[in-house]
């Protein structure tokens, strides 16, 4: 008893004790002269401030680019550094106009004092930029084996239609440098890969405002593109690889077949990673073509699990053997089940030969439960398909069976021959923005059994994309 009537005081005492002391504490700081703000530096003031009356573009620029506002936070300049820096500012400010086609500016620098001790100075700044400068006049001088051949004329007077800085147009800086770089790659891009500008000037009359553009450009030898160097072929042989390329030994070089090359050995599926360039340390007459590649495990397994609204859950199982053993052919193998639709199907596809032609063998059966009854199908093809840039081609046959478990119960059977082409004219590939893709597919058969019946079929489709603005957006079309 005694323990507990000693220890209930010393808690009473510690919860008398403790606000008391909280409440002397907060009258101390209260009486004391010295508060938060006192404690805290004080932010020292800048020691001048900028403003400039220029159009608002132009104004932004100088704002943004002068290194006067790199000092402006820096407490002891003078009158005599201060001008120092306005001086070099005037420098840099008519460096940047002339950058963005004002080569006669008037600018107008100005100091004011405030009033008070410490107090910043303001900086005014006040920029009448002058007529913008314009192309008078584009000289163009050629030389190498563009100047001499009249087999790429054409090319030539391509790279003089297509130079950006026209007679009339603004002349800035920007639109210089952008305008040399484009021209080089339209160079380069095709017989030319060693072209390069000899020489550029831009002349400036600052009093009519007007710029003479000169340029000399190398074009440099015609290059031939020569044998095929493959890097990183493990699996699926040189050969393959040399094939699905398709780059001939002596073709005049363009870069669209370098880049078209690398989609198709990308697009083939047994490469993670291709490299297509060109070796110009070789001859020109004959370059080599360097691919290196990163190829795909030999087998690929994957699992796919999902929902429907009107069959409920799907599951889906597909396996990958890029190259079957003893037949070097490629198997892709699908399961798919639902609650209403079961199928498997096989797809063999062999490797191409020289002219890009491949054999390709499938099959496929399933069941499909409907209203009432149930039909179960099987389809095996065989034929041989050609894959390019432009157009595609294959031809096969094909055998169908379907056996119906309702009315119309009992198995009927065809047979039939079929030609399928697809032409692509896209602007580039594989993502392309504008141009037009068409299929069309004929075929002629007849029934089997007791009974025959010959028939025909056909089907078309085709792929319109327009140019929608100048963000990238287009407009697709399709129609079946």
């Amino acid at each position: 008893m005694k323990s507990s009537v000693t220890a209930f005081p010393a808690r009473m005492g510690a919860w008398i004790w403790r606000p008391l002391c909280m409440a002397l504490l907060c009258v101390c700081m209260a009486a004391t002269p010295l508060s938060w703000a006192d404690s805290a530096p004080a932010l020292p003031a800048s020691a001048f401030t900028l403003s400039i009356d220029a159009p608002q573009g132009i104004a932004e620029g100088l704002m943004r680019h002068l290194e006067l506002q790199r000092y402006k936070d820096v407490q002891d300049l003078d009158d005599t550094e201060l001008k120092r820096l306005i001086d070099a500012a005037d420098i840099q400010a008519r460096e940047l106009l002339a950058t963005w086609g004002h080569f006669s500016p008037r600018l107008d620098w100005r100091t004011e004092s405030t009033p008070g001790p410490g107090a910043p100075r303001t900086i005014h700044l006040q920029v009448s930029p002058g007529p913008l400068a314009r192309v008078q006049a584009v000289q163009w001088v050629f030389q190498g084996h563009l100047q001499e051949s009249e087999k790429h004329q054409a090319q030539r007077q391509a790279l003089q239609q297509n130079w950006a800085l026209q007679p009339g147009q603004a002349f800035t800086q920007e639109a210089w440098s952008d305008a040399k770089s484009a021209s080089l790659r339209q160079l380069t891009a095709e017989h030319y890969p060693l072209g390069r500008w000899l020489r550029t000037e831009a002349r400036v009359d600052t009093a009519s405002h007007q710029v003479i553009v000169e340029l000399s450009m190398d074009s440099g030898p015609e290059v031939f593109m020569g044998p095929v160097v493959i890097e990183g072929d493990e699996r699926y042989g040189v050969e393959q690889a040399r094939r699905l390329a398709n780059l001939p030994v002596g073709r005049s070089y363009r870069q669209t077949d370098l880049l078209e090359a690398q989609q198709r050995l990308v697009l083939s599926g047994f490469y993670d990673t291709v490299f297509v360039s060109l070796d110009t340390s070789g001859p020109a007459n004959a370059m080599p073509v360097r691919i290196e590649l990163r190829e795909t495990p030999l087998q690929r397994w994957q699992l796919g699990l999902g929902v429907r609204s009107d069959t409920g859950p799907r599951m889906t199982v597909e396996h990958t053997q890029h190259r079957v053993p003893g037949l070097n052919w490629r198997a892709v193998s699908k399961l798919s089940v639902d609650r209403l639709l079961q199928s498997a199907s096989l797809d063999l596809l062999a490797p191409p030969d020289e002219s890009q032609w491949r054999w390709n063998l499938s099959g496929r059966i399933a069941q499909q439960d409907f209203s009432g009854y149930t039909v179960a199908s099987q389809r095996f093809r065989g034929g041989r398909t050609q894959l390019n840039e432009r157009m595609d081609r294959s031809y096969y046959l094909q055998y169908d069976m379907a056996h119906n478990s309702g009315l119309l119960n009992g198995v009927q059977e065809s047979i039939s021959v079929n030609y399928a082409w697809t032409w692509r004219r896209f602007d580039s590939l594989p993502f392309p923005n504008s141009g037009w893709g068409l299929g069309l597919e004929i075929g002629a058969g007849t029934s089997l059994g007791s009974e025959r019946m010959p028939f025909t079929r056909s089907h078309g489709k085709a792929l319109w994309l327009v140019p929608v603005g100048t963000q990238g957006h287009r407009l697709s079309l399709r129609g079946e």
